[in-house]
Parts: C-alpha cells; structure tokens; sequence
C-alpha cells in the first residue's frame, strides 16, 4: 500500500494531538504465512517540548519481553515526519497526508533469548472517521518480507494502561479471582 493510494482528507490525522497525552496499542506479528506469532500491549505517553513530541513507549509482550523506548518526534508544515529513538538504527522517516502517515525505519527489537536484532518496518497509519487509529506495518530483514504487525490505539484518560487491561487470572476452582490474585488469597 502507497499513502498516495489510501490517504483521504478527512479526517485530519495530527500525529502530535493525537499521541499528545495516554494512548494504548494492542496488536500482534503475524509471519509471512498470516500466522499470528506475537501479541503486545502498548502504553505511550506523549508530551510536547516546544515543536517536538516526546513519545514514552512501554511494549509488553505476550511472551514475557517488555520494551521500554522514548521517541522524540518533527513533524513540519509540509507534513515531512521524522522521528529519533534510542532503538532505532538511524532516524524514522515519513509523510503525513489527510488521514495517513506512511513512515519507514530501522530498528533492534528485543527477543526472548536477550538479543536484539535488526529489523526494517514500513508503516502505515490511518486515522478512521470514528477516531480510531489503525496501522499496518510491513517487517522485512536483508529486504525479505517476514510478516506485519497490525496494531490498533485507543486515546484513554491514563487509567485504560495495559496493566488495567489485563484479564483476571483465573483460580484453582476455574473461577476467576482479580488480576494477580491467587486462589489462596
């Protein structure tokens, strides 16, 4: 997908507006063969410092791995997006238009075993007319496609956090207890 073939204008998708405050992302990778293969949850904070938005990222994912990363993110007149993180292997760089941002970048992303390896991402973000924000992303090593992470946020007043959204864990008699609790409680 081209952002020239998707992008409308309307409505209006401002990156900074709609990141500036408690976001929360849920979304999965699925491998080449459409196999889903991980699933995350995502709390972002956003604040802005003068013309920058400062993005704090928390992924947790569903095999155990938390990643933390904070962006710092440029969006000009022209809508030329750019964007820096400690985990990035260069700059993050992209095109918002209308509903869209099409964005591409290099970056490590931690694994189960403590490595982190290098991956390229091509995103595709869509503000829908109901406020939703979807994204496509498109993830490739040495120019092969290995499969897409499709993610959905949702802006929350700071109590809707991965954390708070966790199902209960269910107790020895197969009842549900209150997350974390256990059936000895």
């Amino acid at each position: 997908m081209r952002l020239e073939d998707v992008a409308r204008d309307a409505p209006t998708f401002d990156f900074r507006a709609y990141f500036g405050g408690h976001v929360r992302a849920s979304g999965w990778f699925a491998d080449r063969f459409g196999r889903p293969r991980r699933h995350f949850c995502g709390d972002f904070v956003g604040r802005l410092e003068g013309e920058c938005l400062v993005l704090d990222e928390t992924l947790h994912f569903c095999d155990g791995v938390t990643e933390h990363r904070v962006w710092r993110v440029f969006i000009d007149a022209d809508g030329q997006f750019l964007a820096e993180s400690e985990s990035l292997v260069d700059r993050a760089r992209g095109q918002v238009k209308g509903n869209a941002l099409a964005m591409h970048y290099a970056m490590r992303v931690a694994t189960t075993n403590g490595s982190s390896p290098r991956f390229d991402f091509d995103d595709l973000m869509l503000l829908q007319p109901d406020g939703s924000l979807h994204d496509l992303t498109q993830v490739r090593k040495f120019g092969f496609r290995l499969g897409t992470v499709c993610t959905q946020y949702a802006r929350h007043d700071g109590q809707a956090t991965c954390a708070s959204r966790r199902p209960p864990v269910a107790a020895a008699d197969g009842s549900a207890g209150a997350p974390g609790s256990s059936a000895d409680d």
